[in-house]
């Protein structure tokens, strides 16, 4: 009878026991499914012809400004939608724990909640309950080759209205730890964190994610990389808050490896907390002023005197560096910066002062410029010599005279400008000898008083102002550029300057496709006279 009571207990246990593990199992199979419970999005369609103008509208009606608050302070960044339906943007957007709004491009808001994100690759899902837009179409950034032209999309500065757009062009390919990302010459600001970097057909090609202190290096992680990262993100559903101190994650290796070592890099310091509970402040402070008057007594015991500095800082950075002449907008983060010589210096007349004043420093290179590129070295030692520090001009020292020269040859190209922000045709000047050989090509010239360009209408290799079919041709416009409008050698004329000065009859016969256009091209210098060529051109209707 007692064996039948045992057995009967042992079979109520094990029942009851499989039932709260069936009912456990169950809760966190609706809590998982609670979590990620969003609505698959449908995705833009790609453009069926490249058209920039045309992606950047597509796609910036289809982003969102992502807004974290803070205390009263404030994150900003740009987000987009996956077709899974979350919203993805960077993580340090959103992983200093406050308040999530969303705002969409008509201007109306919707709160959103994190739900997943990896501090390391520096990426993040949110939840929006209603998402009102569509997904990117992601792209394949293997087609992408280095100096092809992409855009970045984003709220920069935190602007009112739309979207911002800018222009440029995948300049390299960095990695670590197994992430790929896009370097760009793209002028990424505070607000673009987050937001996509697109193709001619408005396809995703990264997620930008940094720019450099003066805006001259961008990084995006490639859209294939995005797309692991954001499935393992919704797979593994986690949140990592940072409270004291962002860890280094893998764009600080990057970056540390094309020579910018950032402390802050996403200067937010002023966003962290420290979370002391009141006790540990108060046994914090009673331990430092133990020390204190320990020390004190140790050091009036020994006539001596109590050095309340501290001799252990690793602070190497420079609170000013400051080149005569030559306005650098100096940032102590930013340890890279670019002069070209005015005056054929052969030395910089430097005012340098370090953020600790125990640092110490010296400089190396700064002295007898070669012609081309030099670079003056800044070496920085932290008093407790723990970190040191290396900022670095480089010089670029500009042929002031060309030996020889007995005129020039002029390279006509059409691309796209980015000091004008429009399609142009770029004439190069090159000097060459009596056998045409070029002198010193490819170096930085100081030699122009100006260059003056006429354009025609027809192309004639003499100065008859006929061309082969025997019409006339026309004086179009003369262009007169000064020294600060010349730009590695090259002058820019916008093609829609010359397709509005030209009628139809220009477009017929020509014999190249198009209308023919000659450049008759002057170069003043300011020793050794005026160079000419007359140089052949076409554009298209």
């Amino acid at each position: 009878m007692k064996n039948k009571k045992h057995l009967i207990l042992l079979i109520s246990a094990i029942i009851v026991i499989t039932v709260i593990a069936i009912i456990s199992t169950l809760f966190l199979i609706l809590r998982k499914e609670k979590a990620t419970e969003v609505n698959d999005l449908n995705k833009l369609a790609k453009l069926s012809n490249p058209d920039f103008s045309k992606a950047a509208d597509l796609v910036k009606n289809n982003i969102v400004r992502i807004v974290n608050t803070i205390d009263n302070k404030q994150i900003v960044g740009t987000g987009f939608f996956h077709e899974s339906g979350f919203l993805v943007t960077n993580s340090h957007v959103v992983d200093i724990k406050g308040n999530i709004t969303v705002e969409f491009a008509d201007g109306s808001t919707e709160t959103a909640t994190l739900i997943s994100n990896d501090i390391n690759s520096d990426i993040a899902i949110l939840q929006v309950k209603n998402e009102k837009i569509l997904a990117m179409s992601f792209g394949d950034t293997l087609e992408l080759k280095v100096t092809d032209e992409v855009l970045a999309l984003g709220y920069a500065y935190n602007f009112d209205g739309e979207a911002s757009v800018s222009k440029g062009i995948l300049s390299a390919r960095r990695s670590a730890g197994g992430i790929e990302f896009l370097q760009l010459d793209i002028s990424l600001n505070s607000g673009n964190s987050g937001g996509p970097l697109i193709n001619s057909y408005g396809e995703l090609l990264g997620i930008n994610t940094y720019a450099s202190t003066n805006s001259t290096v961008g990084m995006a992680m490639s859209a294939e990389n995005l797309e692991t990262v954001i499935h393992k993100l919704i797979t593994n559903q986690t949140i990592n808050y940072v409270i004291e101190e962002r860890p280094q994650n893998v764009l600080s290796v990057v970056l540390k490896e094309i020579g910018y070592e950032i402390d802050d890099i996403y200067n937010e310091k002023q966003f962290m907390k420290k979370h002391h509970t009141p006790e540990k402040e108060e046994e914090t402070n009673k331990q430092d002023s133990s020390k204190q008057n320990t020390e004190s007594n140790n050091s009036s015991a020994k006539g001596g005197h109590v050095d309340t500095s501290k001799p252990y800082s690793t602070d190497a950075y420079l609170s000013k560096l400051e080149i005569n002449n030559y306005p650098i907008n100096f940032q102590k983060t930013n340890t890279r910066y670019t002069i070209t010589l005015k005056n054929n210096e052969t030395s910089l007349n430097l005012n340098i002062q370090t953020s600790d004043p125990n640092a110490t420093y010296t400089i190396s290179g700064n002295s007898n410029f070669k012609i081309g590129e030099n670079v003056v070295r800044i070496d920085v030692t932290s008093p407790g010599k723990a970190a040191i520090r290396d900022y670095e001009i480089k010089v670029i020292k500009p042929v002031t005279r060309i030996e020889n020269a007995t005129g020039i040859l002029v390279a006509n190209q059409t691309q796209y400008s980015s000091y004008l922000n429009t399609n142009c045709f770029n004439l190069f000047v090159e000097f060459v000898d009596r056998d045409n050989i070029m002198l010193m090509q490819g170096m930085p010239l100081d030699i122009f008083n100006k260059i003056v360009v006429e354009v025609y209408s027809g192309w004639s290799e003499s100065n008859n102002n006929v061309d082969s079919s025997g019409k006339t041709i026309r004086l179009l416009k003369t262009y007169t550029f000064s020294p600060n409008q010349i730009h590695n050698n090259a002058v820019e004329i916008p093609l829609s300057h010359i397709r509005a000065l030209l009628n139809d009859e220009d477009y017929i016969g020509g014999v190249y496709q198009g209308a023919d256009l000659t450049f008759n091209i002057q170069v003043y210098t300011k020793e050794q006279g005026i160079f000419s060529y007359r140089s052949p051109g076409s554009i298209s209707k």
